[in-house]
């Protein structure tokens, strides 16, 4: 049984107690969360996993085989693909050699965007309408050691369409290894 408090919860922004939405594996762990209009996407040990707003029994999204870890869901626009980190090795050195991959929450069909790096994040590019969004794609930022690197990203191809540019220097990663976690917003 995992602890009480190493659940998905929620608060209202009006404030109020926090509501239990599910507790997490019996590692007590999240890898990465997000949401979209179908419920609170998250990491665990199982793999990735969707919960109502309203809590309840999961979905699960994606399964991980034995050795593999994920980390950072995220729904991309348009809802049918899944952007994550892929690893074999919850370690520092293990991210670093991890894959960046989508996944068609329809067909489970995978493709891997980048080899070497974690912690992926899709960003619409310029302002305006996630429909623009959808049509102009966007940005791939990843973490690689202390740096975090851009690529171009077409959103109708689902693919890397450029190279990797160095973004930021200096960032901090997780110090244990056990996620793909790079230190930093956009």
């Amino acid at each position: 049984m995992s602890n009480p408090d190493q659940a998905v919860k929620k608060i209202a922004v009006s404030g109020g107690a926090a509501v239990t939405l599910y507790p997490v594996d019996e590692a007590g762990r999240v890898l990465g969360m997000t949401w979209d209009a179908g419920g609170i996407v998250f990491g665990e040990a199982k793999g990735i996993m969707r919960v109502s707003a309203n809590g309840g029994q999961p979905e699960v999204l994606v399964s991980v085989k034995d050795g593999e870890v994920i980390y950072g869901p995220q729904v991309l626009p348009g809802g049918e693909w899944l952007l994550f980190t892929l690893a074999t090795a919850a370690t520092v050195d293990g991210w670093d050699k991890a894959q960046i991959v989508v996944q068609s929450l329809k067909s489970s069909e995978r493709k891997t965007l980048v080899s070497g790096g974690s912690d992926g994040r899709y960003l619409p590019t310029g302002l305006g309408s996630p429909k623009r969004a959808e049509r102009e794609g966007g940005h791939l930022v990843y973490a690689f050691g202390g740096v975090v690197f851009a690529v171009p990203f077409d959103l109708r191809q689902m693919a890397v369409t450029g190279g990797p540019v160095p973004i930021v220097e200096g960032v901090r990663r997780a110090t244990t290894g056990q996620t793909g976690v790079a230190q930093f917003s956009v």
